[in-house]
């Protein structure tokens, strides 16, 4: 560990990347020393302020210190400067969350969906939400949007068959093949669906095919 240590103190200094930086602190971490890894990571982002993932592991540190505020703060900072990284916007939705405050998440993900208004894993994320805290008209309402904005999406059409009574999850699985055929998420749910239901020939079959 001290030779990794030093290997990546010298790649630091001599072949500096946001990479190289986000490995040296990942080291601390996988070794539970977080005050070595706040230390690179504070100096990291002051190196590379747009590289997300360094934003994504400080939020993951000061939670895991106990420090909720600002492991808040630093991913709304890093949202500043990563307005685009789908990721940061749903792990800040998701701490609110799991604080307790459904609104502020909920709020969170409106604005990610104004800046980001075709990112369909947004939407996804803002319609797992309204299912979580039982609002199924929230959801459904959102989940009519998304396919209005991101029809071919694959994605949505599997949580769309998800979200539909039993009875009717064949006529949606068909309909989203319409618009997206071959999606290998969609391809997957109808696998899982003849799964459920025991058909197990056809199940393999489309399993298969999604792998494919």
């Amino acid at each position: 560990i001290d030779r990794a240590r030093s290997l990546l103190e010298k790649a630091r200094t001599r072949a500096p990347t946001p990479r190289v930086w986000m490995k040296s602190c990942l080291l601390e971490w996988q070794f539970e020393n977080l005050e070595a890894e706040e230390a690179l990571l504070m100096q990291a982002l002051k190196l590379y302020p747009t590289f997300e993932k360094l934003w994504m592991m400080a939020g993951q540190l000061y939670q895991e210190k106990g420090d909720i505020k600002t492991a808040r703060a630093m991913l709304h900072r890093g949202l500043e400067k990563c307005p685009k990284c789908e990721t940061l916007w749903i792990l800040a939705a998701e701490l609110d969350e799991q604080q307790g405050s459904t609104t502020k998440a909920r709020s969170l993900l409106e604005i990610a969906r104004l800046k980001n208004p075709k990112n369909p894993k947004l939407f996804l994320a803002a319609i797992q939400l309204e299912q979580r805290a039982g609002n199924k008209a929230a959801a459904e309402r959102l989940m009519a949007t998304a396919l209005q904005k991101i029809p071919t999406n694959g994605e949505l059409w599997a949580q769309e068959v998800s979200m539909t009574a039993k009875k009717g999850q064949n006529h949606r699985a068909a309909e989203g093949f319409k618009k997206c055929d071959d999606d290998p998420h969609l391809v997957l749910k109808v696998a899982t669906l003849f799964w459920r239901d025991r058909r197990h020939k056809k199940a393999r079959r489309w399993f298969n095919r999604a792998v494919t």
